[in-house]
């Protein structure tokens, strides 16, 4: 049996080029959503309490605006760096196991089919997920508090600390 976790991670992994591209998409979202916003000072309405209104002039900073723009896309990009390494190093993983390894994890992970996986299996994917994790970690100079990397009972805690850890 597969640790809730555990499967979360496996299929993170399996899915990472469509987390790519949907970064990619997102990064062309934000851009496009910049370009199509009034530049220009213009008048607005504000709702202040109930069905009170006021007339404010909104002025576009392009100082603030283009900086929030870059720091949105740069943090973006970093994402999409960071994938990217995973997938290299994973897909180099997945290569070198053989077909029919590779096609029980698929149909586990991916299609949801109801297929045994040897416990053997699972490990070497875990195993090689920390080894990439922890490459990341080294390679943007993130150390791991000991006390982040203590377990609760409760799955979801563990889930939600893991992914925050592991920028997922």
């Amino acid at each position: 049996m597969v640790d809730a976790f555990d499967e979360i991670m496996i299929k993170n992994y399996l899915s990472i080029p469509r987390t790519i591209q949907n970064l990619v998409k997102r990064k062309k979202i934000i851009h496009s959503e910049f370009y199509e916003q009034n530049m220009a000072t213009h008048m607005e309405f504000r709702i202040l309490k109930n069905d009170s209104y006021e007339m404010v002039t909104k002025g576009f900073r392009p100082d603030v605006e283009v900086l929030n723009l870059y720091n949105r896309m740069d943090l973006i990009d970093t994402r999409i760096e960071r994938y990217q390494f995973r997938y290299r190093h994973f897909k180099k993983f997945i290569s070198e196991l053989s077909p029919n390894d590779t096609l029980v994890i698929l149909n586990k992970f991916i299609h949801c089919n109801d297929v045994d996986c040897p416990a053997f299996l699972i490990e070497l994917i875990l195993s090689e997920i920390n080894e990439i994790e922890t490459a990341i970690c080294f390679r943007y100079g993130i150390e791991p508090d000991e006390a982040e990397l203590e377990l609760y009972e409760d799955v979801e805690t563990n889930v939600e600390r893991m992914c925050d850890f592991f920028a997922l």
